[in-house]
């Protein structure tokens, strides 16, 4: 019986190239929209409502982190593809330029996880790390990870986390892409939630 990850993750197979930066973003920005915007009213499942929306508020929050983070890189003209055995003794991360690897060293299956893009942030961007940056990021990973592996009855609502994803994301699209966003999640019955360019 053949691999049927492999089988699968040949349907997907593609080098992903500097000029994909802009769908990923598209793609992202849906995911901000949604996370931000999301009622128990759209929830239509169960009576868990609360609970269900705010699992996928926090889904949604972490698929879109990855890929806005993607999109940075892809922008910069960084691979994010994993590289393979062929690439030898180059480093297994995503600091490469696109146009100083030979494409047969890629990875077309794989991707870097979001951990590594975290990771690596500062030193492709040739910036200074920003502890209250990264800490949003790996907030919204930690989300989507959490989110997406389990469900628990509930859990701690602690604001902060919320806020600290939002200005992470604005720093992003500041740094990144030269954008200002304006960027608020609703979590409370009055709150207002905004995704949009500014």
């Amino acid at each position: 019986m053949p691999d049927i990850v492999n089988e699968v993750k040949e349907q997907f197979a593609r080098v992903l190239k500097s000029d994909d930066w802009e769908h990923l973003l598209d793609v992202a920005e849906y995911h901000f929209e949604v996370a931000a915007k999301l009622r128990r009213k759209n929830i239509r499942y169960g009576n868990k409502k609360l609970l269900l929306r705010n699992s996928m508020k926090r889904l949604h929050l972490g698929i879109g982190v990855e890929l806005a983070l993607k999109s940075a890189y892809l922008k910069k003209g960084i691979c994010i593809n994993k590289l393979n055995d062929k690439a030898g003794e180059l480093e297994k991360s995503p600091v490469h330029l696109l146009s100083d690897l030979d494409e047969n060293h890629i990875n077309s299956k794989d991707t870097y996880t979001l951990s590594s893009l975290i990771d690596k942030y500062a030193q492709v961007f040739k910036t200074e790390a920003n502890l209250p940056f990264i800490r949003g990021l790996k907030i919204a990973m930690t989300f989507r990870n959490k989110e997406g592996h389990t469900s628990f009855p509930n859990h701690e609502f602690n604001e902060s986390n919320y806020d600290a994803i939002c200005a992470a994301v604005s720093h992003l699209y500041q740094e990144a892409f030269g954008q200002k966003v304006k960027f608020k999640i609703s979590m409370k019955a009055r709150d207002k939630g905004v995704f949009k360019k500014i």
